[in-house]
């Protein structure tokens, strides 16, 4: 379940305040001086183990490893990485933050992106191999053509106004726990790898559980209606794709009938197809407007002309009863799948905002 990323056990305030509290000069004394120094290593390419040789000579004396980029700030950075190889290997961005980037063609090898902030940004032809974020924030941002070809994850992440467009996000979901507004999704999921290409696909039996996973990060943020449209689609692919046998035909059944229990309009409309059936049958017996008041009498179960019935056989009187109890059925599954949708979408996801969900 997804919870404000402050509140989570292993977000650490204090380390929070440090972490970019050493990057200014109010604390560091020359904490500005190591940001711009280790901005222009990274306008330069970054690349594997780019601050290796300044942390192992005293250069870089705030930090904790070569690694280490905790609490860094990013702000207009447009750069495109191209042919430099891994442009971050390796790196601890944790509490970093960045606003109106641009950032093209950059290679994250087994960065960790916890409580990260990022707004108005965008990401394009990205990958991200064994990368991971916890608690990070995306306000305002773009993904766009990035491949995340080796497992990577996003646990209890906010995405505000947020597209991941035509990305390869992996063979299972990444997604665990997060939080998508109405205005955030994930459009044209590119089948494959860009960068390994048919070795590393979205098999058909990881649909459903990628729909899951953007289902509960729409309920998380209370955009009902996009929640409904994953259920929707999850249910439609498990059936299709992890199912056989009877239980997959049940489950067609369901989906053709019930509609999963979401769109009521199904039942109705199958009550409506027996009724029309029925009252045309019985017109062969007696008159239309006999038949009409009839049939209406066997579906609804308010028994209007039974004393036709002494005029059928043992046929007859049964394709009655199975009239009254497909009836009785469809009504059922009408009106709790009517009130599912009323109720669904007016019961509050949560009772406290924040300034996650303002």
């Amino acid at each position: 379940m997804w919870v404000p990323p402050y509140t989570h056990p292993l977000f650490d305030a204090e380390k929070q305040k440090v972490s970019r509290e050493r990057w200014t000069d109010a604390v560091a004394g020359q904490g500005s001086q190591y940001h711009d120094r280790v901005l222009a290593l990274i306008k330069a390419g970054a690349g594997k183990r780019f601050l290796n040789e300044e942390f192992c000579n005293g250069s870089f004396s705030i930090l904790e490893d070569p690694q280490d980029l905790k609490g860094f700030e990013f702000w207009k950075l447009v750069q495109d990485f191209a042919g430099t190889g891994d442009t971050f290997w390796g790196i601890d961005l944790s509490y970093a933050q960045g606003w109106h980037l641009h950032i093209k063609n950059a290679v994250f090898y087994s960065c960790c992106l916890n409580f990260v902030s990022f707004y108005n940004c965008t990401f394009e032809r990205c990958n991200f191999h064994f990368t991971h974020c916890l608690g990070a924030k995306f306000e305002k941002c773009k993904f766009i053509g990035c491949d995340f070809c080796e497992p990577c994850t996003w646990e209890n992440t906010v995405l505000k106004n947020t597209t991941l467009q035509s990305c390869f996000l992996g063979e299972t979901t990444p997604f665990r726990d997060c939080f998508f507004d109405d205005l955030s999704g994930v459009y044209d999921m590119h089948p494959h790898s860009y960068y390994l290409g048919e070795k590393a696909k979205v098999p058909e039996a990881a649909l459903a559980g990628y729909y899951a996973s953007f289902q509960a990060a729409y309920e998380a943020s209370g955009a009902e209606e996009r929640a409904l449209e994953y259920y929707w689609k999850g249910r439609k692919a498990f059936t299709r794709h992890n199912l056989s046998g009877p239980k997959r035909l049940a489950s067609f059944v369901n989906e053709a009938i019930a509609g999963y229990g979401i769109k009521p309009v199904r039942p109705l409309g199958m009550v409506l197809l027996l009724y029309v059936l029925a009252t045309s049958l019985f017109s062969i017996v007696m008159p239309l407007k006999e038949s009409v008041v009839f049939t209406a009498g066997a579906l609804f179960t308010f028994g209007a002309a039974a004393d036709h019935l002494n005029d059928f056989g043992y046929v007859g009187r049964l394709f009655y009863v199975s009239l009254s109890f497909f009836g009785i059925i469809l009504s059922a599954l009408f009106v709790t799948s009517l009130a599912n949708l009323w109720f669904r979408s007016r019961i509050p996801t949560r009772s406290v905002k924040t300034r996650y969900s303002e």
